[in-house]
């Protein structure tokens, strides 16, 4: 008998499909105009302007195109989790969710394979956070994934939406070339 592996599904599909993949694009003030002009010619449905030189953005197509929005300071990957609290972050239906996210997020990975990962939470985040560390620990199982508190390559935010929270996971941008600096004067 042959074994087969399946691939490990990145998106819900069918009766059960969960909220929408939503892209949070952090930006430098000022080029919104720009920005938003970039992210709909790569076929955003929608593009919501925020505050502190964020965007949140529908994208209507595949995420890799937009890695490459010359405007972008980062890029988040976001998955609201409807219907789960903090205490309960480590329930099965927030981890597949945190699963998926972070699924997609590592299919975008080219190059060498991430090794360390990291769960946190934004400042509006108050309560009991141990369900976090629980969800850290689990996911980072699943993955294969070391924890790392410094430098890791993968990063998981959990966040306030509303009254509900949301996931966002930072996708890998492609390194870009710095610009030359220009040299400095003598000095007399």
């Amino acid at each position: 008998m042959r074994r087969s592996t399946r691939p490990v599904p990145l998106a819900t599909r069918g009766d059960e499909a969960g909220p929408p993949i939503e892209l949070d694009v952090r930006i430098e003030r000022g080029t919104e105009t720009a920005a938003i002009r970039a992210l709909e010619a790569l076929g955003a449905r929608g593009v919501e302007k925020r505050g502190g030189g964020e965007l949140r953005v529908a994208p209507g197509g595949p995420l890799r195109p937009f890695l490459d929005v010359e405007q972008a300071l980062a890029i988040y990957a976001v998955r609201p989790v409807p219907d789960i609290d903090l205490a309960h972050l480590d329930a099965p239906a927030a981890v597949e969710a945190a699963q998926e996210l972070c699924g997609l997020v590592l299919a975008l990975w080219k190059g060498r394979k991430p090794a360390t990962m990291r769960v946190t939470a934004g400042p509006d985040v108050v309560g009991d956070r141990a369900a976090i560390g629980r969800l850290a620990g689990l996911l980072a199982r699943r993955l294969g994934l070391m924890p790392a508190a410094v430098a890791p390559d993968l990063v998981v935010i959990v966040r306030r939406r509303g009254e509900e929270l949301e996931l966002c996971a930072r996708l890998p941008l492609p390194r870009r070339e710095e610009p030359p600096r220009p040299s400095e004067p003598p000095s007399p």
